[in-house]
């Protein structure tokens, strides 16, 4: 005689639980403290740098000052932007929280989500016209409870990496 398996019930229970509960992911902070740090590090150097070429001179000219300065500056301006935390409320409502802005979306708006394939990196939200980024470990159980509430509450919603 054989035996059934036994089905495995999720124990955070139902999909339909599991989308009206409200779900928070935060990255560590030693994470976002190192992601700024060695940015803070590469900055300096670059400056540092800039400043020996400006103090020898023949190298200064004010375009190529500017181009690098401008490099500089879009660079922090786009990791300031960098999400570290997200909401999930059960209504469908997402709020992503950066040391830059708070976007305070509905999931129709999200048209994609994509994981990192390594452990510790970036989650990229597509939007309908831009795109949104979220700290990420990747190996924390709340950022999964988290995606599979996002999937429970939009199931036509594209997910890529994580094995999801």
């Amino acid at each position: 005689m054989k035996r059934k398996k036994a089905r495995r019930r999720n124990p955070k229970g139902s999909s339909r639980d599991i989308a009206q509960r409200a779900w928070t992911y935060e990255a560590p902070r030693t994470f976002v403290y190192l992601f700024y740090g060695l940015l803070t590090v590469w900055t300096v150097f670059c400056a540092s740098l800039l400043g020996a070429r400006i103090v020898q001179g023949g190298w200064f000219t004010l375009t190529k000052i500017f181009i690098i300065a401008f490099v500089m500056f879009y660079t922090w301006y786009f990791s300031v932007g960098i999400s570290y935390r997200v909401e999930l409320s059960g209504e469908g409502s997402l709020r992503l929280t950066s040391f830059r802005r708070t976007l305070d979306l509905t999931l129709d708006q999200v048209d994609r989500v994509e994981c990192p394939y390594l452990p510790v990196g970036f989650v990229k939200f597509r939007l309908e016209r831009q795109k949104a980024y979220l700290f990420c470990v990747g190996t924390n159980p709340r950022f999964h409870d988290l995606l599979r509430a996002l999937m429970a509450l939009k199931p036509d919603l594209r997910v890529r990496g994580l094995g999801t």
